[in-house]
């Protein structure tokens, strides 16, 4: 069993927070009470907070949100997906990156990848992504697309719609949509994707699809430059990490096979009733800031771009490395 594999059993039989003598540790692990020691303190140096008392042996300390790795394996491949793979983390550099690695050792046509933490995790236009340990939801789909570029417009969109409904209807809180793919609740932002793609034109395509959605409270999220707001605000109590990866993840999934058989025409309507921005005066602007378009927002056409009605027609607006605000 690697150390990853380890540490994660430890976190499995430590998750209902009760006392778990270090010999029960030892003996389900196949290991010395010693070699149990030492896991627990390179998790301890991970930022989780396990207790220890002689001749009780450990727990979890109350007030930590951990996923359960149980759990989210049942939830990815306990239908019968023996063609996905689910990889758990206590803390990476990002799940995006990870994805990315496993799709090209050739592990399986699709991983699922979840973490505690991330201590590099990304957002669109090179921003960092704040990844507070057991936070936030953290998780990545990598995937082989083998009908080429030119048939992933859209993805993003259709993604975004997938998790806004999952979201909204776990927490019970009205989200919106805010093009290309940003989920708010209340005008502030509760979750971002972030789609990257690596391969041949013509060929096989690796996509790599992040969620990353605000789930608790957490002072590391001071340093965010706009307004943010998390589930647990806005279900008005404290939600499960595990529980909202879920939900994701069981609407997420169908839509990626509805999105394979039918692209992105088949989520517009669904996207449309989320729709933040339809009708107001917007603005483009690129990655430096900069306006590079104005006019009124039209929504979205069948190829996913944004439809922009300026003073010389309709205007449409790839996604690329662009952001919408609305004229002040």
């Amino acid at each position: 069993m690697s150390e990853q594999n380890t540490r994660e059993r430890i976190l499995e039989l430590l998750i209902g927070g009760e006392w778990v003598s270090g010999q029960h540790l030892a003996d389900s692990l196949g290991c010395s009470r010693t070699a149990v020691w030492k896991h627990v303190q390179a998790l301890r140096e991970q930022g989780i907070r396990i207790e220890q008392v002689r001749g009780r042996g450990y727990r979890l300390q109350a007030g930590q949100d951990l996923l359960n790795p149980a759990t989210l394996r049942t939830v990815v491949t306990g239908d019968g997906a023996h063609d996905t793979v689910l990889a758990y983390q206590t803390t990476c550099d990002s799940t995006n990156t990870l994805a990315r690695q496993i799709l090209v050792q050739g592990v399986a046509p699709r991983v699922v990848v979840t973490a505690e933490r991330q201590l590099a995790g990304r957002g669109r236009l090179g921003r960092d992504w704040v990844s507070p340990m057991a936070a936030h939801l953290y998780m990545s789909v990598g995937f082989r697309w083998a009908q080429g570029y030119e048939t992933l417009g859209g993805l993003s969109l259709a993604a975004g719609t997938c998790v806004a409904e999952a979201l909204q209807e776990y927490s019970g809180a009205p989200l919106t949509l805010k093009w290309p793919n940003d989920i708010h609740a209340e005008r502030a932002k509760l979750c971002g994707i972030l789609v990257e793609l690596e391969g041949e034109q013509g060929g096989e395509v690796r996509v790599v699809l992040g969620v990353g959605v605000n789930v608790h409270e957490d002072g590391q999220m001071g340093c965010i430059d706009q307004p943010w707001i998390t589930l647990d605000r806005l279900a008005g109590r404290a939600l499960s990490r595990t529980e909202v990866f879920e939900a994701v993840w069981s609407r997420l999934s169908a839509g990626l096979e509805l999105f394979r058989s039918q692209g992105w025409p088949a989520f517009m309507e669904r996207w449309t009733a989320l729709d933040r921005y339809q009708g107001a005066a917007v603005e483009i602007r690129d990655i430096n800031g900069g306006v590079m378009a104005a006019g009124e927002y039209r929504g979205v056409d069948s190829a996913g771009c944004l439809c922009l009605g300026t003073p010389d027609g309709i205007r449409k607006i790839h996604s690329g490395e662009l952001s919408l605000r609305v004229q002040p």
